[in-house]
């Protein structure tokens, strides 16, 4: 099973329909939060792939927190992440699915990709197709079973899509300037 993993859209599915595009053989999308209306879009526009998603702290409860996703390698532990701390520390999160006996996390909200195996779990933040932090660029994971073993990568959008990323104009350095012509 070839799963797409996605998180922190805001509103933005271009890349995701880009990517689900591009990619073949997805079998199911997950939608880590941030927006939630973005996965029920993903699953209309793809009426044949299936779409799971759950709540993000700005998705004003739509629905469901947390979900356990069924998968022939084992269960996957998806959430969002922000009720667990997942800025700070990962043990919350990584206890959190090792109660629902769950051999892997999926979970947004830092907007930054994270792929590691700790102890026995496999951890997943695809970071964010449309905002992404910290110096990372637009991302989404795919993980992959097969029997019982289970692969994840995080992927950049542009390797997949071809497309060379253009530079935010964040305007900081002009507000700085004009600020300093006041003086």
């Amino acid at each position: 099973m070839k799963i797409l993993v996605i998180s922190d859209t805001h509103g933005d599915i271009k890349r995701a329909v880009n990517l689900v595009n591009s990619i073949k053989a997805i079998e199911l999308i997950i939608h880590c939060g941030d927006n939630k209306r973005d996965a029920e879009k993903l699953s209309e526009r793809f009426p044949d792939i299936e779409v799971i998603a759950v709540n993000g702290n700005c998705d004003m409860h739509m629905g469901v927190d947390f979900t356990i996703v069924d998968t022939e390698a084992g269960d996957i532990f998806v959430t969002h992440g922000h009720d667990y701390g997942v800025g700070y520390a990962l043990d919350g999160i990584v206890e959190e699915a090792k109660n629902y006996d769950c051999r892997a996390i999926c979970f947004g909200h830092t907007h930054k990709p994270l792929c590691m195996v700790l102890g026995d779990v496999v951890i997943v933040n695809p970071g964010s197709l449309s905002e992404p932090r910290g110096g990372s660029k637009p991302s989404c994971a795919v993980i992959t079973t097969e029997g019982d073993k289970l692969f994840a990568n995080i992927v950049l959008y542009s390797t997949v899509c071809g497309v060379k990323e253009e530079r935010r104009k964040s305007g900081n350095l002009r507000n700085m300037l004009n600020y300093s012509d006041g003086f």
